[in-house]
Formats: C-alpha cells, structure tokens, sequence
C-alpha cells in the first residue's frame, strides 16, 4: 500500500486503506 501523501489527490481523496475515492 503506497502512503496517501505519495497518491494523486492526497489524503483527502483517499480511505483508510489507502485506495483512492471516486
């Protein structure tokens, strides 16, 4: 699982999980 500061978007845009939102 990549950290939410290194995915497009953010943490904003992300679950716990670490997967991004639609």
């Amino acid at each position: 699982q990549a950290p939410p500061s290194s995915a497009p978007g953010g943490p904003l845009c992300m679950d716990k999980g670490g997967l991004r939102l639609s």
